[in-house]
């Protein structure tokens, strides 16, 4: 059974009945995480279930916030660059504290872009799937709204060489995002990972540093037997 699949499987056998599933995909920048939730999202609706996929990156704090520290600032990233808060009342509770379904919640709430609020919606029923993604995403309030935690490891080596890729069209050139990276973002996730070890509070850990193979070497709920693909 391939990673893909074995999330897939998980999610089907550990919902309850008559309630909507929430999967919550944390990992770096670089890990795969994106990649990872919307093949997921895709194996989901394959098996003919509704799905929502949700992504932090769409629940920014304004431009304003997110430079008060300096716009290089890792804490300034860590700590002002998602509004979880936005993310667990206008998206999650409503979800958590439905008695009855279908239940309207909000999937966008700031364009980056744009720098400018959004109104983003979609409707939840009993039997959607919904994909959370992003980094941050085990912090409070956000982590006691998910039914399943999975964490994408990648170390920030493999992870730099992707998004020197990824993002040299958003910063002008390769050697900026390193240093952009270096600067900023390595550091302000390294003080997630200190602070809130999502690694231990995860119920599946995915070894992504092998985009090609990954590998599930922490499974919460069938034991520690590692699967790949």
């Amino acid at each position: 059974m391939n990673v893909v699949s074995h999330l897939a499987s998980a999610m089907l056998t550990t919902r309850l009945p008559g309630r909507p599933m929430v999967l919550g995909i944390n990992g770096v920048d670089g890990s795969g995480k994106t990649t990872l939730a919307r093949a997921l999202a895709a194996d989901l609706a394959a098996r003919e279930f509704p799905v929502c996929l949700i992504s932090v990156d769409d629940f920014h704090y304004p431009r304003s916030i997110r430079a008060r520290r300096g716009a290089l600032s890792p804490e300034g990233f860590r700590y002002d660059a998602i509004n979880l808060a936005a993310l667990a009342d206008k998206a999650l509770s409503p979800i958590a504290q439905a008695r009855e379904f279908p239940v309207s919640i909000a999937t966008a709430v700031w364009s980056i872009d744009a720098d400018a609020p959004v109104d983003r919606r979609a409707v939840i029923s009993a039997d959607t799937m919904v994909v959370v993604e992003g980094v941050f995403l085990f912090d409070c309030p956000v982590l006691p709204l998910l039914d399943l935690k999975v964490y994408v490891r990648a170390d920030f080596e493999t992870t730099l060489q992707r998004v020197q890729i990824r993002d040299c069209h958003i910063f002008g050139s390769a050697d900026a995002v390193v240093q952009r990276y270096r600067t900023k973002y390595i550091p302000g996730q390294r003080i997630y990972l200190q602070e809130v070890q999502p690694e231990q509070l995860a119920d599946i850990v995915v070894d992504n540093d092998d985009f090609e193979r990954p590998l599930i070497v922490k499974n919460r709920l069938q034991g520690m037997s590692p699967s790949g693909v």
